[in-house]
C-alpha cells in the first residue's frame, strides 16, 4: 500500500479508445450485460482530474478551463465505457471537491467496489502547449499500473477532448491487464 502512496503522492499533491477495440468483444460484453442485467467488468473509478495553468497568461480564463475539464472528464467516461474492458463510474466529490490525500482517495475507491482508479491533472504550460499527467492504480494489488504524462497542442474544447481520448486510449493500450491492455 505504501508503495501505491509513494508513487501516486506527488500527483495528488499537485494539484480512448483505441482505434479498433473490436466491435465484436464489444458487443460480446454488452450482450452479457444485457442477459445478466449486470455488469461483469470491474470498476474502473475515475477521480476529477485537476487543472494548473502556469502559462502566465493576463486573461481570467478559468471559466474557459472548468468546462474543459468537464469536456475531458465526460470524454474519459465515455471512451472507457465504449471500450467495454471495464465498468467507468466517476468519483463524487461534492462542493466540497475531492480529498487531497492519496490514502482517502483509494478509500473512497474501494467503497465504489472499485478496482483500478484513475487520478491526474491538466496542465497549460502556454497558449499552444499543455499535457495531461495521470495514473492508473490497481486497487487490488496495490500497485501503480501507470504513471504517464501526454501532451497536446492548443487551449480549445477540441484540444482537450482529444486530449482525453488519448488518455483513454493510452490507459486501454498500456494499463489494463488482459488481451486488451498491455503490461507496462
Amino acid at each position: 500500500m505504501a508503495r501505491i502512496f509513494g508513487l501516486a503522492l506527488g500527483l495528488a499533491l499537485a494539484v480512448l479508445l483505441p482505434p479498433s477495440a473490436g466491435l465484436a468483444e464489444e458487443n460480446a460484453a454488452s450482450a452479457v450485460q444485457a442477459e445478466t442485467g449486470a455488469s461483469s467488468l470491474q470498476r474502473f473509478v475515475i477521480v476529477p482530474f485537476g487543472f494548473r495553468d502556469t502559462s502566465g497568461e493576463v486573461r481570467d480564463q478559468r471559466a474557459d478551463h472548468e468546462r474543459r475539464l468537464d469536456i475531458a472528464m465526460d470524454a474519459t467516461h465515455k471512451f472507457l465505457s465504449e471500450s467495454g474492458l471495464v465498468e467507468p463510474v466517476v468519483l463524487q466529490c461534492g462542493d466540497e471537491g475531492c480529498p487531497a490525500s492519496v490514502a482517502e482517495l483509494v478509500e473512497r475507491a474501494r467503497a465504489e467496489d472499485g478496482r483500478y482508479m484513475l487520478i491526474g491533472m491538466f496542465q497549460k504550460t502556454s497558449t499552444l502547449i499543455g499535457w495531461v499527467k495521470f495514473d492508473v492504480l490497481d486497487l487490488e494489488a496495490e500497485e501503480v499500473r501507470c504513471d504517464r504524462i501526454i501532451s497536446y497542442r492548443g487551449d480549445t474544447d477540441e484540444a482537450w477532448f482529444r486530449a482525453a481520448r488519448q488518455v483513454v486510449r493510452d490507459v486501454v493500450r498500456h494499463c489494463l491487464p488482459g488481451p486488451e491492455g498491455a503490461e507496462q
